[in-house]
């Protein structure tokens, strides 16, 4: 198992109360369970030594492979595959709000207004179960998830090119170095770099290291080599191409504050 076959679902429709996901099968894949946040920091959690202080996200669902899902709320509103083709494929239909827990501060999975912060961890035939931190190593039984997928709020598909701001902070102690691509360590012996994808390209973005003293390394993507971003400093792209940021501190004590601004490019 490498970080490349840890799927991140794509995103098929967005409107109030409403999230269309799926996935492609994948023979060793029995299932997928969905884990949801409110922020970049919460859905990537906090790692021993990563320095991101993240709360983790929430379980919401479990996808069956070549099946669909769909949450009570948007069963009631009629929604699911009625008439479409899904062979090869899980399809989710759901109603964040089904998700959103009461409770004595905010719920961990945001109501359907906001954007949510959306992680697939497998159900791997071959390993057992659900894919886990193994014994032996600090973090042990943490579940193994995929990139964060940054699903915004269905106002936002209302417009061709929508705006917004994300904060985070990007994950010390990895494997990752400039000047080479993304390292992924699966066995939980490190912290994993901060993987974040939209649903759509970007037409323009801005990433700024907002911390005072600390490098930010990241880069476009899991193929593409990392570049640093010195304190205070920023740097932006306008390729209408960017969908993905692979984002790491450079050095061993303490995570690295960013703010990611960026436009998305959805059409008419």
């Amino acid at each position: 198992m490498t970080a490349t076959n840890l799927a991140v679902p794509g995103l098929l429709a967005r409107a109030p109360h409403l999230i269309d996901l799926q996935f492609r099968d994948e023979s060793d894949v029995a299932a997928w369970q969905l884990w949801g946040a409110r922020s970049p920091d919460a859905a990537y959690g906090n790692p021993t030594n990563s320095g991101v202080g993240g709360g983790g996200p929430a379980a919401m669902f479990t996808l069956a492979r070549s099946r669909a899902f769909i949450s009570p709320t948007a069963r009631q509103n009629g929604a699911g595959p009625w008439g479409e083709s899904t062979r090869g494929t899980a399809r989710a239909f759901f109603d964040v709000d089904d998700y959103v827990t009461p409770a004595v501060g905010l719920s961990v999975v945001p109501p359907d207004e906001h954007w949510l912060f959306l992680r697939a961890q497998q159900n791997r035939t071959s390993m057992g179960g659900l894919v886990v931190v193994p014994v032996g190593e600090v973090d042990a039984g943490d579940p193994i998830m995929g990139p964060i997928l940054a699903v915004p709020p269905a106002r936002s598909f209302g417009m061709a090119q929508p705006s917004f701001t994300l904060s985070g902070t990007a994950p010390s102690n990895t494997s990752c170095t400039v000047g080479a691509v993304p390292l992924w360590v699966l066995n939980g012996a490190s912290p994993n770099p901060m993987h974040i994808v939209f649903p759509r390209p970007l037409s323009s973005l801005r990433l700024q290291n907002t911390h005072a003293t600390r490098t930010l390394l990241f880069s476009y993507g899991a193929g593409q080599i990392m570049q640093t971003i010195p304190p205070g400093e920023q740097t932006m792209v306008y390729t209408g191409q960017t969908k993905e940021l692979v984002l790491a501190r450079q050095g061993l004590a303490g995570g690295c504050t960013f703010d990611l601004t960026g436009t998305m490019l959805l059409g008419q």
